[in-house]
């Protein structure tokens, strides 16, 4: 994402780490233009929380360019959708049989990719209303 010229670079990590705060990240370290966090599901947050779909993340400022670079980590998702879909796997197999199974494959890509599908785009419009909100110079 870019940002003017209004902006200061060496103000954003600052800035990206109290936004971060804002919304309950934990573990936040700001390392020169890199702000790092860590967010998932278990926080007591509302399901709601733009941070609840990954499990840690990195934003990054690139002053040269002007732009704002960020990585999400969904690794949490995963494992907590598959130890989910394993659970009821093992209920199902237990009272219905085998028949049944071919369900839990498509209740796995609505847990994982519906997340994903719903959380990506809110943590990018996250970090541009972050940005449109930068105290200007």
């Amino acid at each position: 994402m870019q940002f003017g010229d209004d902006l200061n670079p060496s103000a954003l990590p600052a800035y990206f780490a109290s936004v971060l705060r804002k919304v309950n990240a934990r573990e936040i370290k700001v390392y020169g233009d890199r702000v790092e966090f860590k967010g998932g599901i278990f926080r007591l947050v509302s399901s709601w929380n733009v941070l609840v779909a990954f499990g840690s993340g990195i934003v990054t400022t690139h002053p040269d360019f002007r732009q704002v670079q960020y990585q999400v980590s969904c690794l949490q998702l995963v494992f907590v959708a598959t130890v989910a879909v394993g659970i009821m796997s093992l209920f199902i197999l237990s009272s219905a049989g085998w028949q049944p199974l071919l369900v839990i494959p498509i209740a796995w890509f609505w847990l994982v990719g519906g997340n994903l599908i719903i959380g990506i785009p809110r943590f990018e419009r996250f970090i541009r209303g972050a940005l449109a909100d930068v105290p200007r110079r």
